[in-house]
C-alpha cells in the first residue's frame, strides 16, 4: 500500500523482489494518489497477509497509519523505508499507532555511538529538537563533500570529487562510510522499530548492516557485508 508516485513504487517495489526471490508472495498491490487524507477505501480493501508494507508521505503519513491501527488491522506494519513516520515529532503526532512499525532508514536518533550522541547533543542545543533521518543523512553527506574537498584543495569541478572520493573515508555517526567500485559508497543501515518508553515514542535499533557496491563485468552487484 503505497503512494502512487515514482518513490512509492520504487521502495515498495525493491522490498517486493527481494521478498519475491527470497520465496515470499505479494498477494495485493494499492497505489494512493499524492495528498490522499482518507486511505479508508484502500483499508477496508485489504487482504489479510503476514504483513503490510506500506510507504507514505506528506499529509498520508500521520492519517494513514492512525487509520489502519483505528480500522483494527493486526498485521505488523513494515515500512521499506520509512523516514517520515519515523521522526521524532511525526512519531507522537501518530502516538500509539505507530508503536511496532518496523523499517531500515540511514540515520535514526537512537543510534548507541559516542560520535551520534555528540550529534544529537549539538543538534538540540542548536536546534532545540532532535534530529531526524534527513538531518543526520544531510550532515554526514556535507562531511563526505568538506572532507574530498580538502584532498582537492578547493578544486569543485566534478572529475576531481570524483577522484578525491576514491580515497575520502570518514567516520559516520553508526559506521565508518567508505568508497568502493564506481565510486558507490559503503553506507551502514539500521533496522529500527518503534516503541513506547514511559509518554516518550522512539525508535529502538534492532541491528545494523552495511551494503557494499562492486563491479561485476558491466553489472553493479549489492551484497550485505555485516
Amino acid at each position: 500500500m503505497a503512494m502512487d508516485y515514482v518513490a512509492g513504487r520504487t521502495f515498495t517495489g525493491g522490498f517486493a523482489t527481494a521478498f519475491t526471490e527470497r520465496g515470499g508472495k505479494v498477494i495485493q498491490d494499492q497505489w494512493i494518489p499524492m495528498g490522499t487524507k482518507d486511505i479508508a477505501p484502500y483499508i477496508t480493501a485489504l487482504k489479510d497477509a503476514d504483513m503490510l508494507v506500506p510507504w507514505f508521505a506528506g499529509v498520508t503519513v500521520t492519517a494513514g497509519v492512525r487509520q489502519i491501527r483505528e480500522f483494527n488491522v493486526k498485521m505488523p506494519i513494515v515500512f521499506p523505508q520509512c523516514q517520515f513516520p519515523a521522526f521524532p515529532k511525526q512519531l507522537e503526532q501518530i502516538g500509539d499507532a505507530g508503536v511496532g512499525m518496523i523499517s531500515p532508514e540511514m540515520y535514526v536518533w537512537t543510534v548507541d555511538t559516542p560520535q551520534n550522541k555528540r550529534f544529537v547533543e549539538a543538534y538540540r542545543k542548536r536546534w532545540g529538537e532532535l534530529p531526524t533521518s534527513n538531518s543526520g543523512s544531510t550532515y554526514m553527506t556535507m562531511q563526505i563533500v568538506f572532507e574530498a574537498l580538502k584532498k582537492t584543495g578547493g578544486d569543485t569541478s566534478s572529475k576531481a570529487i570524483a577522484q578525491a572520493l576514491d580515497n575520502t573515508n570518514i567516520e559516520g555517526f553508526i559506521a565508518p562510510i567508505r568508497f568502493g567500485d564506481a565510486r558507490i559508497g559503503t553506507p551502514t543501515y539500521v533496522i529500527h522499530k518503534v516503541v513506547k518508553v514511559g509518554n516518550e515514542y522512539r525508535t529502538e535499533v534492532l541491528s545494523r548492516y552495511t551494503i557494499k557496491t562492486t563491479k561485476v563485468g558491466n553489472k553493479l552487484v549489492h551484497s550485505v557485508v555485516k
